[in-house]
């Protein structure tokens, strides 16, 4: 019996020693988490706030609503090049007949 008690007494110790050194692990893996975590965030800011100066945004700014307010911007400025190629196209078309009807008056005054 006194040979089982020892032998219990000594599985629990390792047992006991098992567990301290899994709760220690736990912790430095729970440490470096939490580390790399903070260095990931601080990489995250830095690049939002470079790229949100290098688009002239106002820092701290969302970046997915500086992206959604360009999007917009550039799909309203395309409308607007649309409308003045066809403005323009217009013109070039009123022009040329305004000069096509100059040539015909001076060439009827010859």
């Amino acid at each position: 019996i006194k040979h089982l008690q020892t032998q219990y007494k000594s599985m629990k110790a390792e047992r006991d020693e098992c567990y301290e050194l899994l709760t220690k692990i736990e912790k430095e893996h729970k440490l470096k988490i939490q580390k790399e975590k903070a260095k990931h965030k601080a990489e995250i800011e830095r690049l939002s706030t470079g790229f949100l100066q290098s688009l002239g945004a106002e820092p701290g700014k969302d970046v997915s609503s500086v992206v959604k307010e360009l999007r917009q911007t550039n799909a309203d400025l395309k409308e607007k090049v649309e409308t003045l190629a066809a403005t323009l196209e217009r013109k070039n078309a009123s022009l040329l007949e305004a000069l096509q009807a100059v040539d015909t008056i001076t060439n009827e005054e010859e």
